[in-house]
């Protein structure tokens, strides 16, 4: 029998022959949310989180460990993230951008709504979460909820918003460009303005 499980360490090769070769571990590929779902809120204001979703947590992470729902971009929509990522990857990001006094303002404001936002979410036995009161008026969710895997979060929308959305922006389907720096003269170049 011959055969490489990817993300564990194994051995390789054939046990009728006693050869074997010991392969390290590698680094599994991060899991990552992808796909739209629908699902109904029940009149307990809970929904299921989709198998799918449930199926791809990151390494290491159990659904048991909780997920964190936040306010969307432009509170649009609400975001559901694993726990431990959403902690660690802000707590990062904040250690980065406590680097820059000029934006202090602006950081302190973001966290301060982002943050202050954030509700701590548990899965019942029938991976079922409740959308507090406020979240859910705030993303306008009423019976029916979209779930949108997008990379390292999950994001829910009302489905009336979220089908407005695809409306206007379905057919961009175009990467984005990251921004470009302006060229620099290197001399002897003639830049606009200059004659």
């Amino acid at each position: 029998m011959r055969g490489v499980l990817p993300g564990r360490g194994c051995r390789f090769g054939s046990a009728l022959r006693g050869e074997w070769i010991e392969l390290p571990r590698t680094e599994r590929s991060q899991e990552m949310f992808k796909g739209v779902f629908e699902a109904t809120l029940d009149d307990k204001n809970r929904v299921v989180l989709p198998a799918k979703f449930r199926n791809r947590l990151p390494d290491g992470m159990k659904l048991e460990d909780g997920f964190t729902l936040t306010r969307g971009r432009g509170g649009r929509y609400l975001e559901l993230h694993p726990t431990p990522k959403w902690e660690a990857d802000l707590r990062r990001k904040n250690s980065q951008w406590q680097e820059h006094d000029e934006i202090a303002d602006t950081v302190e404001a973001f966290l301060r709504l982002y943050c202050g936002g954030a509700v701590d979410v548990e899965l019942d036995k029938s991976f079922r979460f409740v959308i507090p009161e406020l979240e859910r008026k705030d993303a306008h969710i009423e019976k029916e909820v979209v779930f949108v895997g997008v990379i390292d979060k999950i994001e829910l929308w009302s489905k009336f918003r979220f089908e407005a959305w695809r409306e206007a922006h379905g057919h961009q389907l175009a990467a984005p460009r990251l921004p470009t720096k302006p060229a620099v003269p290197t001399g002897g170049e003639v830049v606009r303005g200059e004659a």
